[in-house]
């Protein structure tokens, strides 16, 4: 080995470890910001004369954008490098974030819900993508728990520090904070995030084969696809009408915010134990266990009575959710050829954002107009089906083994 090559797989293995770091302290700081932000914003717009299903489509509008995002996202990172698409990410939520602070009707709170969405599905995408590339397999589930734990800690003491602001000052107090954390999250990413030396190569290798490349990559992650669609829509159901439903229940708005911090809170719970426990019981095993959660929670939703049943499915909520994310993102860290983790990962956030579309968007409407009850009987609907593609569909083989069925 020369002296040169030595010196870059030095450089690699450091630029690793501070990359792993960056992603995870920024997202720790988008993730306070929106969780301060995210129930603040149904409440603020209903207090502007919105509808209830206008209120369901601020998430609808979200989602649309995070759809098209995922599309772009993945593939741009694979090819043209993960860490400046990460940062006009970043960019574009600090511009959402300061619009939310002069917004002044239901439909400026929609435009600038919409650009956080678009921010989002460029983020995710690529951090996600940035956590392959800088992981194996043998410590990719427990980096992946570290990340996660630091989404969901950023995302429970956002909606803890919301929720006093709610109460004790105003609805608007939550806004001024998140383009800060913005600002602050965007020079992490930049000084902290540097590109894996091998991703270009394999970016212009390997992951421009064409189309039926892309096609096989797909019939690998298509079930896993069906339950990120799942949990995706779940959790932005949750986040966009969670505190409309606990309104219809009279809980105030610290106890608005003390549900979201304790469905949060059950996250981090889940994020950082689930790797510990897929070795012990295997992932297919736990992703099954979180689909089960989802469902349940989807039915204390609907059937339930009062405080006590929201707070408890908030918390079945919390946890199957917190199971299936980082599962998800091993899994198809894991089977994706290299050179294609971007697009895998874009693919699944693609499923994802349409399960925001179609369960936020139906969400709101049955809400409207079958009672707020029923605004979680379409989620209810695609956790069962979950459960069905989760037990027959999701294997527990490894990349080799579909490979060598396939031959």
């Amino acid at each position: 080995m020369t002296q040169k090559n030595r010196k870059t797989e030095i450089v690699s293995r450091e630029s690793k470890r501070r990359s792993l770091r960056s992603i995870g302290a920024l997202i720790f700081l988008v993730s306070v910001g929106e969780g301060m932000t995210a129930p603040a914003i149904p409440l603020l717009g209903s207090n502007f004369g919105a509808s209830y299903s206008l209120i369901g489509f601020f998430m609808t509008g979200y989602s649309v954008a995070y759809g098209i995002m995922t599309i772009l996202s993945g593939r741009f990172s694979d090819i043209f490098g993960r860490k400046k698409i990460l940062l006009f990410s970043v960019l574009v939520c600090f511009l959402a974030s300061f619009g939310y602070c002069f917004a002044g009707s239901p439909h400026a709170l929609l435009i600038f819900r919409t650009l956080e969405g678009m921010s989002r599905g460029i983020l995710w995408v690529v951090l996600e993508a940035v956590l392959a590339d800088n992981t194996e397999p043998e410590n990719r589930g427990k980096e992946s728990g570290r990340f996660t734990s630091a989404y969901g800690i950023g995302a429970m003491l956002g909606c803890i520090t919301g929720g006093f602001l709610m109460e004790y000052v105003s609805l608007s107090s939550v806004f001024p904070l998140y383009p800060v954390l913005c600002v602050c999250a965007y020079i992490i990413g930049f000084r902290g995030i540097t590109e894996v030396p091998h991703t270009q190569g394999e970016a212009h290798g390997v992951a421009s084969a064409g189309y039926r490349a892309l096609w096989r990559e797909f019939k690998i992650i298509w079930p896993l696809c069906y339950i990120f669609f799942t949990y995706a829509g779940f959790l932005y159901s949750i986040s966009g009408l969670l505190s409309m439903v606990a309104g219809y229940f009279q809980v105030s708005y610290l106890g608005i915010g003390l549900i979201f911090a304790l469905f949060w809170g059950c996250r981090v719970i889940s994020f950082s134990g689930s790797g510990m426990v897929s070795e012990k019981i295997g992932r297919k095993s736990l992703l099954i266990m979180g689909v089960i959660f989802l469902n349940i929670a989807a039915f204390m939703f609907v059937f339930g009575q009062g405080f006590l049943s929201i707070t408890f499915a908030a918390i079945l909520g919390g946890l199957g959710t917190g199971i299936i994310f980082p599962l998800l993102i091993a899994i198809v860290a894991d089977t994706a050829s290299p050179g294609f983790s971007g697009f895998d990962m874009g693919a699944i956030e693609f499923f994802g954002s349409i399960g925001m579309v179609i369960q936020t968007a139906l969400s709101g409407v049955l809400g409207q107009y079958g009672g707020v009850r029923m605004t979680y009987a379409f989620t209810l609907f695609v956790c069962l089906i979950g459960i069905v593609i989760a037990g027959v569909f999701v294997r527990s083989r490894t990349r080799d083994d579909e490979i060598s069925l396939s031959e």
